[in-house]
């Protein structure tokens, strides 16, 4: 199959001859990359700039729901190509009233869930605890300079939600960091997942920090989730929070409060140390004081008498 693919790239057909040949190799083989972006080169040198988006809308479409992928480089570069457009990195945030200095454990959390993933293959996402307010959006602001050199194409925040309390339209969103991105606007689509693919497409290799502020629908958030693990989102929104975590495996993290092992676990920590004095074991509890993980129940005797020794 790479000797196919490689006989197309270097017998030199004109792009007009090698369209159809290579529309029945992407129909032979749809799940590779490869003939994806063949096919989407002898378009645009052919000069059907509209075939060649539609061929890679396809090629997006197929690769995402057959393989769970993104776009590669390859297929990458082909569509800025086509595009022509230049990648412009730059802050893009509000300026607080008050500048805000991050401590603490909470906050130590946010940032190492935000950069430690960067060569895996899941996006990193974060919801933060906590409504969304001025000062929630002055701690956004502190965590998008402490991170500028992680996320060094840019740090866009994004408020999801007008003064009047509506969520903004997520296609008027995507299209304007589209923009701000250094995009054409040709190469801005007008809508639908026509706009999605395009703006994931252009975050493919980048490395950028998303600050979605004020969510109030899950759906918002769901578009302008990037298809890289090299970028990161934080979003600010307790509505959204559970549906995040449930479906796009966010981290939920209260950046204000400690971090370290949940009330179980310490429960269970504190009644080990009981079990144990010098290295033997001491006398349990009474049952009445033991705690228990939630759900299971205890064995209360109906009656005051003791239960009945098991026979060995």
């Amino acid at each position: 199959m790479r000797l196919i693919e490689r006989r197309f790239e270097l017998e030199g057909y004109p792009p007009g001859e090698l369209v159809p040949r290579l529309r029945a190799l992407v129909a032979l083989h749809p799940t590779r990359e490869r003939p994806w972006a063949l096919l989407v080169s002898a378009l645009r040198r052919a000069g059907d700039r509209e075939a060649a988006m539609v061929a890679y809308d396809e090629a997006t479409a197929t690769l995402r729901t057959r393989l769970g992928l993104a776009p590669g480089p390859e297929l990458t570069a082909e569509y800025r190509r086509i595009t022509g457009d230049r990648w412009h990195a730059r802050t893009d945030v509000p300026t607080p009233a008050t500048h805000r200095t991050l401590r603490g454990e909470g906050w130590a959390a946010v940032i190492d869930a935000l950069t430690s993933r960067h060569d895996g293959t899941a996006l990193p996402l974060v919801c933060l605890a906590g409504p969304a307010g001025e000062e929630r959006t002055a701690d956004l602001v502190a965590l998008a300079r402490h991170l500028r050199e992680e996320f060094p194409d840019g740090q866009w925040y994004v408020r999801l939600t007008g003064p009047d309390g509506r969520p903004h339209d997520p296609g008027r969103l995507l299209a304007r960091l589209l923009r701000l991105s250094g995009a054409t606007p040709d190469a801005v689509p007008a809508g639908g997942r026509q706009l999605v693919n395009a703006y994931r497409a252009r975050l493919t290799d980048r490395r950028v920090l998303l600050l979605l502020d004020d969510a109030r629908d899950a759906e918002q958030v769901r578009d302008l989730l990037p298809g890289t693990s090299r970028c990161a989102v934080v979003t600010v929104g307790d509505d959204v929070r559970p549906e995040l975590v449930a479906l796009h495996g966010a981290r939920s993290i209260d950046p204000d409060g400690s971090v370290g092992p949940g009330p179980y676990q310490r429960r269970r920590q504190r009644r080990m140390s009981l079990l144990t004095v010098a290295g033997q074991p001491a006398e349990p509890p009474p049952a009445e004081h033991r705690d228990h993980p939630p759900g299971q129940a205890t064995a209360t005797p109906r009656s005051g008498r003791a239960a009945p020794a098991r026979r060995r």
